[in-house]
């Protein structure tokens, strides 16, 4: 886990695969793709919560990780107004 210099703090999730897992609600959350050149693409970058609200309602699985796919996390990513985004600093 980061923390933002406001403090916020950042659970980032790398993967290769079409989802990732969650086990909590993280503050905000940074899901990036590995591509196969090395390079990657920002899936979604905004509120824990908005994520967390994909699971509303659902049964805990047994292995104590929700699954979500990356299309979905794509799609979530169109609501997250830019304000509300870790900014990218290269």
């Amino acid at each position: 886990m980061l923390s933002t210099e406001a403090g916020v703090e950042v659970e980032i999730k790398a993967t290769q695969s079409s989802s990732v897992a969650f086990r909590s609600q993280p503050q905000h959350a940074i899901v990036i793709k590995i591509l196969r050149d090395g390079t990657f693409e920002e899936i979604y970058n905004g509120p824990g919560a908005l994520v967390w609200e994909l699971f509303k309602g659902k049964q805990l699985p047994s292995n104590g990780q929700f699954q979500v796919s990356l299309s979905k996390l794509r799609q979530l990513h169109q609501t997250v107004a830019h304000s509300d985004r870790v900014p990218m600093i290269i």
